[in-house]
């Protein structure tokens, strides 16, 4: 039953993201939106290549890391620290030798726990090459010191990490690893060690993992695979059972149609009402390619809508990042394809019940389309937004080095 999650309402959808394709073509940019450019990436110093979306501490300084380039050519980890005179300061927490402590940090954002300390995974490197789960704490005199909390070994405890970390009240770090298909708990011991324990494992060949999981108000744990019956994603809920273990319910399959295919990458993102929104790739009814992606939602009782097909034009398509909610209940995507200028956009949808009769839910805006020069081409992996209602990101190309920017939207 669950798995036919959308399938029942099929034609409602279909009618739902056409109503806001055309409410997004008649909708203008957003007015007074401006793109600056807060950090362009050299590469050999500061990093280049896949990029984490970023994250805000309680200070306001931004957090995020790139796949490659360097010190050593293997990816770095960087703080952005706001100035009084709206200029920001750029450090490289860590450079990755490609060794023990990881190479190539790969999907998702950064987590941050209450003491400042930050956590990640690379997708690679460490003792055994599958990659490593770390932490950067902050010293007194400014520096970061880098520990690892798990190498992985390819074997049941998975390997290439890449989702983004979460936590639980207790302190345990959840995760997923594409090696073998796990989803695992990382524990703190007494004596400042960690130890994994593997909640789910879909098998090597199974299925993927690729973004984080989610936690729901009961603690359900809700995350995305790559493959599924039709081979085009799925979405899944991990139930606890009394004896420890975890059961997996498939609440969708995805087909590849209408409703959108290739979930895996996005993440999920829960509102505060419980309605989980989440993202997919590729598929939708847009005729470009595979599809340029889709918008969808589950609300609490479990009834799936398709909120919104990307057209691949001044929307933008193939987002990669998860929804992001600003405190007014507008939610943001950034897809790295398409736009006015065909360099990716970052797009806005406000709820509209009640305002304009003929938005049906969310008017959709084209907040920033990227023009792929000096602002940078390609957004990735989502936005972040602050108390003030400012935007930011990274692209992994333009800019003056053409290896991506950072960048700070005002509306």
């Amino acid at each position: 039953m669950k798995q036919n999650l959308f399938h029942a309402a099929g034609r409602v959808l279909a009618a739902v993201a056409l109503t806001l394709i055309v409410t997004l073509m008649l909708t203008p940019a957003a007015r007074g939106a401006t793109e600056k450019v807060i950090h362009t990436f050299v590469s050999d110093t500061d990093g280049s290549g896949p990029a984490f979306g970023l994250i805000l501490d309680a200070a306001g300084n931004l957090y995020g890391a790139r796949g490659s380039g360097g010190a050593y050519g293997h990816g770095t980890v960087f703080q952005l620290v706001p100035n009084p005179d709206s200029t920001w300061t750029f450090n490289v927490i860590h450079h990755f030798t490609g060794g023990e402590d990881g190479d190539n940090p790969g999907w998702g954002k950064l987590a941050i726990d209450a003491a400042g300390d930050l956590y990640g995974a690379t997708y690679s490197g460490g003792l055994y090459g599958m990659g490593v789960f770390f932490m950067m704490a902050p010293n007194p005199d400014g520096t970061w010191t880098e520990n690892i909390l798990h190498q992985f070994t390819g074997g049941d405890d998975g390997g290439y990490p890449e989702g983004t970390p979460i936590f639980d009240s207790a302190g345990n770090i959840y995760s997923t690893a594409t090696w073998n298909g796990v989803i695992f708990m990382l524990s703190p011991n007494p004596d400042g060690s960690w130890t994994e324990n593997v909640l789910y494992e879909f098998g090597f060949g199974s299925d993927q993992p690729w973004a984080g999981v989610v936690f729901d108000a009961s603690g359900n744990l809700y995350g995305t695979t790559r493959y599924g019956a039709y081979d085009h994603g799925t979405l899944f809920e991990l139930t606890p059972n009394l004896d420890g273990t975890w059961s997996r319910t498939v609440l969708h399959n995805f087909t590849g149609g209408q409703d959108g295919a290739d979930p895996s990458v996005a993440g999920l993102t829960f509102d505060p009402a419980g309605n989980l929104f989440g993202i997919t790739e590729r598929g939708g009814i847009a005729a470009c390619g595979d599809g340029c992606g889709t918008v969808f939602e589950m609300t609490p009782d479990l009834r799936g809508h398709l909120i919104y097909s990307f057209t691949g034009r001044r929307d933008g398509g193939h987002s990669n990042g998860p929804i992001v909610f600003d405190a007014s209940g507008s939610m943001y995507a950034a897809p790295w394809y398409g736009g006015a200028h065909g360099f990716g956009v970052v797009d806005k949808a406000t709820p509209c019940s009640g305002k304009h009769p003929d938005c049906t839910g969310w008017q959709k805006s084209v907040l920033y389309s990227f023009k792929g020069g000096n602002d940078g081409a390609s957004p990735v992996l989502g936005v972040t937004i602050d108390s003030a209602g400012n935007v930011y990101g990274v692209t992994t190309a333009g800019g003056a080095n053409n290896v991506g920017v950072i960048y700070e939207i005002t509306q």
